[in-house]
């Protein structure tokens, strides 16, 4: 279901839906709008190609156009930045195209984009306004979404992630940040620097002032489809991506090709007597080896490292058929999304999102949870309740090098963590069964809830 206020900010549209379906309900103006749209046959074109989702009108009067939901939603905060910029091409070439036909898009959110597996989506039918506007409508909100994050992280290796709100990064942040040597490079100074300049100037209360500046600023159709083209080029040529400390884990861990091999073997075995094959949870999941075994037996696998390097190399390895049903995302269990937004109920938490799923698996993870940031054992058995009935751990011991590593990084007291500390936490409302060793000092275990 989607979250209760996902789509009070269009007045033009609204939506409903459930694990089937999703309605989207339109009144008279945005009914007008899409219908002129659909007749044009720009829509059915960007659909074809895979732009937007198919979509069918089952009632003209008031309209309401149904479209197949995907099955789970992230948000831009659990993106990786070649995602981010991705999504800001995929809504730069539906704007272009729309443009082109005489249409234009109302808004360029970056929550109007949805990645089915590994593909981005242009969900949001809702968007689109029938003709030219004086200028391009939707730059200020497709700067603040897409162009101000990317150019950040671009110049100064700060993740768009830990800027990232609702409204983006809006411009008054990025020219604070991007100043001094990081304010010249192509783009910083005409699309953040001035713009900045321009909406500070111009932030008087005066009405008229107001609408003259929007008088000043108008230009003609095939100068705001010129500048789509500009800003798309450099979207598209911003520098992202490097080297991160666990991108490089598959090829540099302590697991021979036997016992790599073992460990999918077990996987799968778990996999195949799952009782639902829905959804699965790969947690730490890496450059999604295990998410691949995960996908041979589950519908879908949500694939969750906090690592965004490995999690770029996931979705780049992904072929079309495993892009379809596995979906990486960045994000830290130990401080997973929050629920954000009106009432806090306009953007689902993380957790809301994977709970109740069928199945989860935890490859030599819970260490990093427990010991680098404190989380005690019996929060994580509560956490594991709340994902799934069933999972696959990978405990690894103190005694094991990488678990005294991350023992030796800490100062200060901590929880009490030890094979017997865990199989008492988990023992509280599971049934815990030890499957054997993966390697020395990693012990396998099926926990099902009672």
């Amino acid at each position: 279901m989607i979250p209760r206020f996902s789509s009070y900010r269009d007045p033009r549209a609204w939506v409903e839906s459930d694990d089937e379906v999703l309605s989207r309900h339109f009144d008279a103006e945005g009914a007008a709008s899409f219908q002129a749209a659909h007749d044009s046959g720009v829509l059915t074109g960007l659909s074809s190609d895979g732009l937007i989702p198919d979509y069918e009108i089952i009632s003209a009067d008031p309209l309401v156009v149904n479209v197949k939901p995907i099955s789970f939603i992230s948000y831009p905060g659990e993106w990786t930045s070649e995602m981010l910029r991705d999504a800001g091409l995929l809504t730069l070439e539906v704007a272009k195209r729309l443009w082109s036909a005489g249409f234009h898009l109302r808004d360029a959110s970056a929550y109007n984009i949805v990645f089915d597996g590994a593909a981005p989506v242009f969900v949001d039918l809702g968007s689109v306004g029938v003709g030219h506007t004086p200028n391009w409508a939707a730059y200020g909100q497709f700067c603040d979404h897409f162009l101000n994050p990317l150019l950040i992280e671009s110049r100064t290796g700060i993740s768009f992630r830990k800027l990232w709100t609702l409204e983006g990064v809006p411009v008054d942040t990025a020219a604070s940040i991007l100043h001094g040597r990081h304010r010249w490079g192509r783009g910083v100074l005409s699309h953040v620097t001035i713009r900045n300049r321009l909406e500070s100037q111009h932030g008087s209360d005066n009405v008229s002032e107001r609408l003259a500046v929007r008088r000043e600023l108008q230009l003609p159709a095939s100068s705001v489809a010129a500048l789509m083209d500009k800003v798309g080029r450099l979207v598209s040529r911003i520098q992202l991506g490097s080297e991160t400390t666990w991108s490089g884990y598959e090829e540099a861990n302590s697991y021979t090709p036997e016992t790599a091999s073992a460990r999918d073997e077990a996987i799968a075995d778990f996999a195949k007597t799952s009782p639902g094959s829905m959804r699965a949870i790969d947690i730490g999941a890496n450059i999604g080896r295990h998410s691949a075994v995960l996908a041979d037996y589950f519908q879908q696998v949500i694939s969750v490292d906090f690592d965004e390097g490995a999690v770029a190399r996931h979705r780049q390895g992904l072929d079309l058929e495993l892009g379809r049903r596995v979906f990486p995302i960045v994000a830290d269990l130990a401080a997973p999304t929050p629920a954000v937004g009106l009432m806090n109920q306009e953007r689902s938490s993380l957790l809301e999102r994977i709970e109740g799923s069928d199945a989860a698996i935890w490859m030599a993870v819970i260490h990093h949870l427990a010991l680098s940031r404190s989380v005690p054992l019996s929060a994580l058995a509560e956490l594991a309740a709340r994902i799934a009935p069933r999972h696959l751990i990978e405990f690894v011991e103190p005694e094991d090098p990488m678990a005294e590593l991350l023992s030796a990084s800490r100062s200060g007291e901590h929880h009490v963590y030890s094979i017997g500390e865990f199989e008492k936490a988990f023992g509280e409302g599971f049934t815990v069964h030890r499957l054997g060793n993966s390697q020395p000092h990693r012990v396998l275990y099926e926990v099902i809830a009672e």
